[in-house]
């Protein structure tokens, strides 16, 4: 099947020309394009790295979208599947229950998602419901059966995993971030608890092994935003924090950096703006400074006065390591916009 659908992506593309079906990006990325993007996110509660990638998106077509909009729809749309990280299924087997043509099919037909888009294959987003096949050697397309074929990993609309999205914005005297609770249990969502400050994960890492993360605290991972140094996955910080949580400790985590595709069953603040490569407040926070992130009023806080707080002296940044690649990719870090704009050098919108 994947040798097929190769075939025929390559005959679609060679035809994608202006004496055939000419359907260049511009007229394909537009506002409705953007938004069913949104919802498709929204409902398989995936990747927080989406709400910088699809607003750069949106912004190099001339869309102007944020954090709001993604938060106002996660209101609004269900949760419909289970797929790790947010669940224990893989990819192979959300597509056994229905993958993507059972949940654009559900989204349409509970008016989450626009019909009326131009898309590579034509007009239409309907066309995407149904499943492709190999029939005696030919790619063919049939109707997908109304019911999911696991109803564990992908749930119809009416019947959902959870009435929201596991989406959040979080917003405080700290500035804004984006946190994922599709993963997260309640009880887990809301933490208060004093600071444990560093300015790079092999530290926490190193703080870890020793034994000296003792307590309830929130990790906070500061200069790992977009100028800072390129915004990179904290891939490591999981797996440690998981394993104090589970000895009863309640963590959390806070960071202007990313980590998507490590997000689990902590609550992470993450992508917060302004970084601390920009002068944002992260980058005056110290040991034993209250912090709350709470997954389920959208809050993030520190419990000092923000006055008293800026007039702090902010840290100073790892110094890099000179690296052929860090001097080359010097000027964009230069020109990036925040996490809230993309993180892009396309630059602000007018």
């Amino acid at each position: 099947l994947r040798k097929a659908l190769l075939d025929a992506a390559v005959v679609r593309l060679a035809g994608v020309t202006k004496a055939g079906a000419f359907s260049p990006i511009g007229r394909i990325i537009d506002e409705k394009a953007i938004v069913n993007a949104l919802v498709a996110l929204l409902a398989t509660g995936g990747s927080t790295n989406h709400t910088i990638h699809w607003i750069a998106v949106a912004r190099a077509a001339g869309i102007l979208i944020g954090w709001d909009d993604f938060d106002a729809l996660s209101k609004i749309v269900p949760l419909l599947a289970r797929v790790y990280p947010n669940g224990s299924a893989d990819v192979n087997a959300f597509e056994r229950a229905g993958g993507i043509p059972y949940l654009i099919r559900e989204c349409l037909d509970a008016g989450l998602m626009h019909d009326d888009v131009n898309t590579i294959a034509g007009p239409g987003l309907r066309q995407y419901t149904r499943r492709a096949a190999v029939d005696a050697g030919r790619l063919v397309y049939r109707d997908l059966p109304q019911a999911s074929g696991e109803a564990s990993v992908l749930r119809p609309a009416s019947d959902p995993f959870h009435p929201e999205s596991g989406l959040r914005m979080l917003v405080g005297n700290l500035g804004k971030a984006v946190i994922k609770v599709s993963a997260v249990k309640p009880e887990h969502q809301v933490v208060t608890a004093p600071a444990r400050v560093f300015d790079d994960q092999n530290d926490f890492l190193s703080a870890f092994e020793a034994g000296t993360l003792t307590g309830d605290f929130i990790a906070v991972i500061r200069f790992q935003g977009p100028k800072a140094n390129g915004m990179p996955e904290l891939h490591k910080l999981t797996p440690a924090l998981s394993s104090l949580m589970d000895k009863g400790q309640k963590v959390a985590l806070v960071t202007d950096g990313r980590m998507s595709g490590a997000s689990g069953k902590v609550a992470a603040a993450i992508h917060l703006t302004p970084e601390a490569a920009s002068g944002g407040l992260i980058g005056k926070l110290a040991d034993g400074d209250m912090l709350t992130v709470n997954g389920q009023t959208g809050e993030l806080s520190v419990a000092v006065d923000t006055a008293a707080l800026k007039l702090r002296k902010t840290a100073q940044a790892p110094k890099p390591d000179g690296n052929l690649g860090r001097g080359l990719f010097a000027p964009f870090r230069a020109l990036v916009t925040p996490a809230t704009e993309g993180a892009s050098i396309v630059g602000s919108l007018a």
